[in-house]
């Protein structure tokens, strides 16, 4: 328990002992002070679960760790190095009417804090995982793209659910951030692998493109259900496969071959396959004209007489047939206007 680690001045004067002992303790390093009225044992390693608990310890017991700091103590997936260092401050969520004032290392916020949005880690009183990825997502200082990220990586380790999440939305009302929180929940998918996936993503649908032109996941599969391959998004129907390939494990000689490998299995079946760099990242609107053009191309391509007709293509094809609406009104498909740099209300909200 890291709470009983932390002593409190008022607690030893309570006790008995003398200013001066507690100050000649401090003087001559005995014991370290994290926050103001709080000390900690010299030889006690000062990482993040003590200086979280030095901060719980200086308000009062209905706190709850949140933000950063939670999602450091939940050691949730594809946290960032720098949010566990001494450098960033310690947060803390605070019921609305709580009086205390901010300190030097600890950033206070007043929200409520349902019973069923908290949870105890290592003795110390932390916001859920769920209510965690929500306030996160919902902060300024994380943006859009590492607030997807962060929580496509969640779902797809199990730490939370799109409905835990959306629960949660909708028990903060009028919160500062909360309606783009509410957009990225949508959005979310637990089936994406990489941070970078999300992050190219999120820049095709920001470019314009329909989020049910881009699913995820799409997975081939064999008659026993077995998964055979795996798209990082792509579009079932029109037999459209996208890839977002990082550089560092998709230039490795053994994921090279096996990419170029499976490429041309998936066009042996009627896939038409698409991969995606940093480069395409850095230009997003010119890559989702280009994967729009793809699908508008995809009936086309579809219907062309084969030698091989694969289980995919043969659904795709009778598809096609049964929603002829849909191919009529596919090649009047135009990209939605990009979503501007910065696309935020105006209207001020609360905390």
């Amino acid at each position: 328990m890291h709470a009983e680690l932390v002593r409190r001045r008022a607690a030893r004067l309570a006790a008995g002992e003398t200013r001066h002992r507690i100050d000649n303790d401090i003087r001559s390093g005995r014991v370290v002070v994290p926050f103001r009225g709080t000390q900690v044992d010299a030889g006690i390693a000062l990482d993040l679960s003590i200086r979280a608990a030095a901060a719980a310890a200086t308000q009062h017991s209905d706190l709850a760790i949140s933000h950063r700091t939670a999602a450091v103590l939940l050691q949730l997936p594809a946290t960032p190095e720098p949010w566990s260092t001494t450098e960033t401050p310690v947060e803390v969520s605070v019921p609305p009417k709580d009086k205390h004032r901010q300190r030097s290392g600890l950033h206070l916020r007043q929200a409520p804090l349902p019973p069923d949005q908290v949870r105890t880690v290592a003795g110390l009183r932390v916001t859920t995982e769920a209510r965690t990825m929500v306030d996160l997502i919902r902060d300024e200082c994380v943006g859009r793209s590492a607030g997807l990220a962060l929580l496509e990586a969640a779902l797809r380790h199990g730490r939370c659910t799109k409905r835990q999440l959306a629960e949660v939305v909708e028990s903060l009302p009028g919160r500062r951030g909360i309606a783009a929180a509410r957009e990225l929940v949508d959005l979310g998918r637990p089936g994406v692998d990489s941070p970078g996936e999300s992050y190219f993503r999120l820049s095709l649908l920001d470019a314009g493109l329909a989020d049910d032109w881009l699913q995820v996941p799409l997975v081939i599969r064999d008659s026993d259900g077995l998964v055979l391959a795996r798209a990082d998004f792509g579009h079932e129907q029109l037999m459209v496969w996208g890839e977002y390939d990082g550089y560092d494990e998709h230039t490795k000689r053994p994921v090279f071959t096996k990419d170029r490998r499976g490429d041309r299995w998936l066009h042996d079946r009627g896939w038409h396959v698409m991969r995606f760099t940093l480069e395409d990242a850095r230009r997003p609107e010119l890559a989702a004209r280009q994967y729009l053009r793809a699908l508008q191309e995809a009936p086309e391509r579809i219907m062309l007489p084969r030698q091989l007709v694969s289980p995919e293509l043969r659904r795709a094809r009778e598809w096609l047939a049964q929603h002829p609406d849909f191919v009529r009104d596919l090649r009047s498909l135009r990209l939605r206007p990009p979503r501007p740099a910065f696309a935020g209300s105006r209207r001020r909200s609360r905390a």
